[in-house]
């Protein structure tokens, strides 16, 4: 039985999870997290293959079938709530997930806050949405985590993979973490930029900080005042960031 409140959409086509199990090239010596296991059909391969699985599922309904994989460590849980913070132990993990579409956005972003726990995230997604991570950023979360990662599309996966079937095709992707140190504040920062995308960045960066400062800062990056946001690349956006410090305003 599935729960539509939980989006869940289980992958049942074993050609699939294979192929998806073998793109995240996990060896025995990696630790894995796997968030929203469902019935556990990526679960075993993933246990079978990692020196230790992390499972964190919503379902207590699903969770004493789960609990009897071999090398899995089960939590009961909302994985937006669960303390990420205890699997220091067993960090730099590999992150592997169907996630639940409604929440995806959500996910994401707590994990990339958590950036020194992952080594890398392999995450199911709605091709939609797939694709707005690799194209230039047009919201806060995907210019956060494009700052944060290198993002690559592995593939497509047809609705007839799932039961029951979602209206939307998936996309396999990775997230690479790169070496930009994770800051908290650095979200709220682009979300000055991207709430009025369309207007220029300097004219909202006004409204948090000292303009001599914010003049000082643009001419030190050769910004220009009238651009906007998503015209600048987001190694400069980081750098503007760390100029400018604690808002002033």
């Amino acid at each position: 039985m599935f729960k539509r409140t939980l989006s869940q959409n289980f992958l049942i086509d074993p050609n699939t999870i294979e192929k998806l199990v073998n793109s995240t090239s996990i060896d025995p010596n990696e630790n894995v997290l796997e968030i929203g296991p469902g019935k556990g059909a990526i679960t075993r391969k993933l246990a079978s293959r990692a020196s230790h699985l992390i499972a964190v599922e919503k379902d207590r309904d699903l969770i004493f079938d789960l609990e009897q994989i071999e090398n899995a460590q089960i939590y009961e849980a909302d994985v937006l709530e669960f303390d990420l913070n205890q699997l220091r132990n067993y960090a730099p993990m590999k992150v592997v997930s169907n996630l639940p579409y409604h929440i995806t956005s959500k996910i994401l972003k707590r994990l990339a806050l958590h950036k020194n726990l992952f080594k890398s995230i392999y995450v199911m997604v709605q091709e939609e949405f797939a694709n707005r991570l690799i194209l230039p950023p047009e919201t806060t979360l995907t210019a956060f985590l494009n700052s944060h990662y290198n993002i690559t599309k592995l593939f497509n996966i047809s609705k007839h993979c799932f039961y029951p079937k979602p209206n939307v095709t998936s996309t396999f992707i990775e997230l690479k973490p790169n070496n930009l140190p994770m800051e908290e504040e650095f979200y709220t920062f682009l979300n000055y930029g991207y709430l009025h995308k369309r207007k220029m960045l300097y004219s909202e960066l006004k409204h948090h900080y000292d303009e001599e400062l914010l003049d000082e800062a643009f001419q030190k990056l050769g910004l220009d005042e009238k651009e906007r946001i998503q015209k600048i690349k987001p190694d400069l956006i980081f750098s503007l960031y760390k100029l400018l410090g604690k808002l002033t305003k």
